[in-house]
């Protein structure tokens, strides 16, 4: 059977499917039921772009850097780093440079967060990107064997994740090509906290980090720049505050021969310490001063009290200095067995004093006065009348160089008083307690 070409159906011309954008290198984590994902692809076109896509479900920051990874070597290319806010989405478009799509390579987009260290990896072009332009592979390959020759590049960079603020980060690293080195570091919102050139293109860089009370992240970032062009790499470092001295202990140990002596006995305090200033106390429950003492250097001191004429109940304490620290340990002491004075007559009292003390000795006057001889050798003497209870009745300081003294006994007192006499004498304070019996 004939067919008239004239008379078949004139086909439709259909356009080509558009190219949707080329998938290159994607990834997916979860951790603690949140996700990380990101996706690289090569954009269409006539520039060399590649379009990037990250959701960062986690409650971390992100940081993200973006290089190119050639003969083991790396080099940023913008943006270089930034930091992605925990619970976002980015959308990005990254422009390769010409030259460095004609050199090949790959397209690196490292993520790192406290939990992750990821790359999303595209290959580059390479000379089949301008083949055609230049009239033939062998003067592209020439060109780019040379010009990545002289090109800078960093071959080790080794920034540990940790560091302690205050003190030195030590970072190894490596770097060739025809470059000066130097290094930068950033903090969190990329303000440059400290910079500075490198004196050999490989070494142990040791960068101080800055003091800080709470933990702080920084990026270290390593630059070899020349002639031929630069390259940049950056690590994060996480500074955790450096840990306090521990505080040294200035009392070993302490301890007294006796928990209980006789009124007007003596004690031996035995200690161990490591500083050189301090001094050993003993103190009532109203927080008098019966006597001290310096430390000794043996670490033995031994106190001698005097006659309270009633059962007391005291506390011995140590205290020491060094260097601005100080410390404090103490014990109890009871006085007990304590026998009561008799009763004074008017004529065993009247016009000498009553009876012998360590620093005076008191009786009284036909002229109603309590007269007091001060021992030789006595300052800064105070007196003071208390009942029984401790309640203060009549207080007198004694004029200096003074060898006696008297103080008046108030009207309508009668009975039992307690004669309180304190001083100065050496290098420490001394109190003496004598009863009185008041007609």
């Amino acid at each position: 059977m004939m067919v008239d070409d004239e008379h078949l159906p004139v086909p439709i011309p259909v356009a080509a499917p558009a190219l949707a954008d080329a998938p290159e290198s994607s990834m997916l984590v979860e951790f603690g039921g949140k996700r990380l994902s990101g996706e690289l692809r090569r954009s269409r076109g006539r520039q060399l772009r590649y379009a990037l896509t990250v959701l960062n479900d986690a409650p971390l920051y992100l940081l993200m850097s973006f290089r190119v990874r050639r003969n083991g070597s790396e080099k940023s290319i913008d943006p270089g780093e930034m930091w992605m806010d925990p619970r976002s989405h980015a959308d990005l478009s990254i422009a390769v440079p010409p030259l460095e799509g004609l050199l090949g390579g790959r397209l690196i987009v490292r993520l790192v967060n406290a939990k992750v260290h990821h790359e999303l990896v595209a290959p580059l072009p390479g000379p089949s990107l301008l083949l055609g332009a230049l009239g033939g592979a062998a003067a592209t390959a020439l060109l780019a064997f040379g010009f990545s020759f002289a090109h800078p590049h960093v071959d080790l960079f080794a920034v540990p994740p940790l560091g302690v603020a205050g003190a030195a980060l030590q970072v190894p690293y490596q770097t060739g090509g025809v470059g000066a080195p130097s290094y930068v570091l950033e903090d969190e919102r990329g303000a440059a906290v400290s910079s500075g050139a490198l004196a050999a293109a490989s070494g142990v860089l040791s960068l101080p980090l800055p003091s800080a009370d709470r933990t702080r992240n920084y990026i270290v970032r390593l630059i070899d720049k020349g002639i031929f062009g630069a390259v940049d790499r950056a690590a994060p470092v996480t500074a955790l505050p450096a840990p306090a001295p521990p505080q040294e202990q200035l009392i070993d140990a302490i301890g007294i021969d006796t928990s209980q002596i006789p009124d007007g006995g003596s004690f031996t305090l035995r200690y161990r310490t490591r500083a050189t200033n301090g001094r050993v106390e003993v103190r009532d429950a109203q927080n008098r001063l019966w006597a001290s003492a310096p430390i000794a250097s043996n670490g033995i001191s031994q106190m001698a009290l005097p006659r309270f004429g009633k059962d007391k109940e005291l506390r011995v304490t140590l205290e020491v200095e060094r260097n601005g620290q100080r410390a404090s340990s103490s014990v109890g002491l009871d006085v007990t067995g304590a026998a009561p004075s008799a009763p004074a007559s008017q004529s065993d009292t009247a016009g000498a004093p009553a009876s012998a003390l360590t620093s005076s000795e008191a009786g009284i006057g036909s002229d109603g006065m309590l007269h007091v001889a001060v021992a030789s050798g006595a300052t800064n003497v105070r007196l003071a009348l208390e009942t029984t209870s401790g309640a203060t009745i009549a207080s007198q300081s004694v004029p200096a160089g003074a060898t006696s003294a008297a103080i008046a006994i108030p009207r309508g007192v009668h009975g039992r008083v307690v004669l309180v006499t304190t001083y100065n004498r050496g290098s420490g304070e001394e109190s003496t307690v004598k009863a009185i019996d008041v007609p």
